[in-house]
């Protein structure tokens, strides 16, 4: 388990957008990670929320509109 450091980078058009947060995994709890993912070119950004556990293999994502608060899946499915 320990301490991590997770970087995700995602493109749109062409615009690559970022984000980087940093967790403790901790043996048997789930763990949540944000990401803001942000551009430099002022093009708006979202937030992508991702939970596993340490022993997961496998997680859960979920995407939130940062112009309505809305969430969706990877697909672009509203999480109602």
């Amino acid at each position: 388990m320990g301490e991590w450091n997770f970087t995700l980078t995602a493109q749109l058009d062409g615009v690559e957008f970022s984000g980087s947060t940093r967790a403790k995994a901790v043996a048997g709890k789930t763990v949540s990670l944000t990401f803001d993912l942000t551009t430099s070119e002022s093009k708006g950004g979202f937030t992508l929320q991702v939970f596993f556990s340490g022993e997961a293999n496998e997680a859960l994502a979920r995407i939130q509109s940062v112009s309505d608060g809305r969430y969706y899946n990877p697909q672009g499915h509203e999480i109602t």
